[in-house]
């Protein structure tokens, strides 16, 4: 092997690295950041093959400086919401792949009582295998790119290798080793069978791989229960995500980078990743997350372009519209930032659907999230971070203001909850002189009142943030005549408020030919009435009715089936009903929501507190029966209301459920009107400019010869 050349006695890979980390801890960023912004979170990292004394160095300032957890302690409390177990500067020390030199680290693990956390190739330990990565380290990067069977083609042609080949040595641990690693309190969970690059596979492929992976570990050590999955290679999709819930895994750890918290998404969990040869000072800011910060935006996020922030906020590079001269369509500009939902993603791609053929509504998204929204859309998009909350909303409002400044679009828009993003929206609006609308949610003004300890501050917070941005902006669009009454009460104008549901794909959500085929495809039983409730298992969406509504039914029929598509503290009590009744199974993406509507036979509303949710509207729309509580707008379109717990089980064991009509106003023909009649009233509120394609929607006619200048 040639020797590496060394600079002031460092590797030259590694010597830039480290002469950043002993500037950064001198001046005490790790410290700040430790103590400050991560204080509350979890952190968590993960090593391949330290040596003992390597790995020895780095434990001691871990212990000093930080308060060790398990990962199951971190994931059991996402999932009941409750971070009152959780202590103040956590880490979470997990290790990928299960080489069989950890064994050589048993030691300083029982010495510190490490709850570490190996993810462990099920394909490779107790055997003579060989790593693919370790066998063909001249061109791992090459072959993490192919697809998985090009990737096998190649390494058996270049490197005659074949993955269940046993070899005179091996890679792995044995079983011999990990039972004395088991009982010294080492968790062994799932990394694949053999390593390989699951979003490279094919469907059957990628399948295999999580399941056979989750079995064999259950087998090999003997009745343990495998929950969670780290990525190879950190690559994933929701096709990996969906598979992981189907098969059973509470949680997957990624390689993003960042911190953990009570909102995290436990099958996208972030981690650091920690050199096996890095210096305690060098693992001190790797820790941190700041070498993996720098280098991420030096190539301007996550899209490998070297373009430089510091280049891009020093010359303001100008952002040129693609619009061309012909082109006289208004630009509706909508803020997503970098905390991104479900329900934004479908109201996004619905609006941009219903409406690109009137207006160029422009994308404005942090660069990690622009591939959730599937419909065609001019974008925006920028380097940030999800963590912390106080830093990415200081990212989220300065791209938005630049992109407006420069861009000048005619409307401002954000399309969900309003807090810290919709007051960015009506404060930019404000500044530079140019309309904006926010919308008015059923948790905009109330979820304080349903959650407790810091969750009830931050909720407060974000009530106040919300009755900011409604008075900053031009209009407020609200889902029901209930949350139009909340802000007249609040003192809102009513010249400002909107009464408009969100809208829905409806060639999507249709009545399904054959609800059989959708029972097979989400793997629910064909001859059970199947009842689905879509929303965040919490007290303010009624979960706790919901526990005892499924308990009573089950108790009094066996033809009654439930499907939990949602994550929440409720989650556990639900999880302990019959198996042979109920499913969680956790966040769906939105892309596949429609699959667990055409497989119901009812859906069911507990909420406290709503306007007219979306659950509500693609239910109707797929001809599924809705049962509510009394609540909001839901009561205007749904005929089966129930009070109590009751009549809510006498109403789903009769089975003689009622399917009320989706109304007229919310078709596709009747949302774009009442949305083209608020865009255009919005941004040319004297009627001096009337669009063109207004008197074809039966809209305040008008035909201007030229664009319309800026509101």
């Amino acid at each position: 092997m040639v020797a590496e050349s060394k600079v002031f006695g460092l590797k030259r890979k590694n010597y830039k690295k480290e002469f950043i980390a002993l500037v950064s801890r001198a001046v005490g960023i790790p410290c700040l950041i430790r103590e400050v912004f991560c204080r509350n979170k979890v952190t968590i990292i993960f090593y391949h093959n330290p040596k003992p004394n390597v790995f020895e160095r780095h434990v001691k300032y871990y212990v000093k400086h930080y308060n060790i957890i398990s990962l199951n302690k971190l994931v059991d409390a996402i999932y009941a919401e409750d971070w009152s177990g959780i202590p103040p500067k956590s880490l979470i020390i997990t290790f990928d792949d299960g080489y069989k030199e950890n064994y050589q680290l048993l030691n300083i693990i029982q010495k510190y009582n490490l709850p570490v956390t190996v993810f462990a190739c099920s394909g490779l330990i107790n055997t003579n295998r060989h790593l693919w990565t370790v066998e063909a380290k001249t061109k791992v990067e090459i072959l993490k790119r192919m697809k998985n069977e090009d990737r096998l083609t190649m390494l058996h042609n270049d490197f005659n290798f074949h993955p269940e080949h046993e070899y005179a040595t091996r890679h792995a641990l044995n079983k011999e080793e990990i039972e004395q690693m088991k009982s010294a309190g080492v968790d062994f969970q799932s990394h694949t069978v053999f390593h390989s690059i699951l979003t490279a596979c094919l469907d059957d492929e990628c399948r295999q791989e999580i399941f056979d992976s989750k079995q064999q570990l259950e087998t090999i050590l003997e009745g343990a229960t495998i929950h969670h999955f780290s990525y190879p290679n950190g690559d994933y999709t929701d096709r990996e995500i969906r598979y992981l819930k189907t098969a059973g895994y509470r949680s997957a750890r990624t390689v993003d980078c960042g911190w953990n918290g009570l909102n995290s998404d436990p099958y996208k969990l972030k981690a650091y990743y920690i050199s096996d040869t890095s210096s305690v000072t060098l693992a001190t800011c790797e820790t941190c997350g700041i070498i993996q910060y720098l280098y991420h935006l030096t190539l301007n996020s996550f899209d490998g372009k070297h373009r430089t922030i510091v280049r891009d906020l020093i010359h303001h590079r100008r952002i040129k519209s693609k619009m061309k001269k012909e082109d006289k369509k208004p630009i509706i500009a909508v803020l997503v930032g970098s905390k991104v939902s479900e329900n934004q993603i479908a109201i996004f791609n619905s609006l941009n659907k219903l409406l690109s053929q009137h207006y160029d509504l422009h994308l404005v998204v942090a660069k990690a999230y622009q591939s959730e929204f599937t419909v065609s859309a001019k974008t925006h998009t920028y380097a940030s971070i999800s963590k912390p909350h106080t830093i990415s909303a200081i990212i989220d409002a300065y791209n938005y203001f630049i992109y407006a400044a420069r861009i000048r679009p005619q409307l401002l828009y954000h399309i969900c909850t309003p807090k810290r993003m919709g007051l960015i929206v009506a404060l930019t609006g404000k500044l530079l002189r140019i309309p904006s609308i926010v919308t008015m949610s059923g948790e905009a003004l109330h979820s304080h009142h349903y959650r407790k300890g810091i969750r009830k501050f931050s909720s407060f917070v974000g009530t106040y943030l919300s009755r900011f941005a409604f008075l900053l902006a031009s209009r407020i669009v609200c889902l029901g005549e209930s949350l139009k009454t909340q802000l007249l009460k609040s003192g809102i104008p009513a010249s400002k408020v909107e009464v408009i549901p969100q809208p829905i794909d409806t060639s999507r959500f249709s009545s399904p030919a054959d609800k059989n085929k959708y029972k097979n495809y989400i793997n629910v039983p064909r001859d059970k009435t199947i009842g689905l409730f879509v929303g965040r298992l919490t007290k303010m969406k009624g979960a706790d009715k919901l526990y005892s509504i499924a308990a009573k039914t089950i108790a009094s029929t066996d033809g009654f089936f439930f499907i939990l598509v949602g994550e929440g503290p409720y989650r556990k009590n639900f999880e302990q009903l019959n198996k042979k009744h109920t499913r969680c199974v956790g966040n769906v993406p939105h892309a596949d929501i429609d699959a667990y509507y055409k497989a119901a036979d009812v859906t069911i509303i507990t909420s406290i507190t709503e306007g007219l949710p979306n659950v509500v509207l693609e239910s109707l729309a797929c001809g599924v029966p809705v049962v509510s509580s009394n609540v909001g707008a839901v009561s205007k379109i749904v005929s089966n209301i129930c009070t109590s717990v009751d009549d809510y089980v006498g109403y789903l064991t009769r089975k003689n459920y009622k399917l009320d009509p989706l109304p007229a106003a919310l078709n596709e023909n009747s949302m774009k009107k009442q949305y083209l009649q608020l865009f255009n009233d919005c941004m040319y509120p004297h009627k001096k400019h009337q669009l063109s394609f207004a008197s074809g929607m039966g809209i305040n006619a008008g035909a201007p010869t030229a664009s319309p200048k800026n509101a």
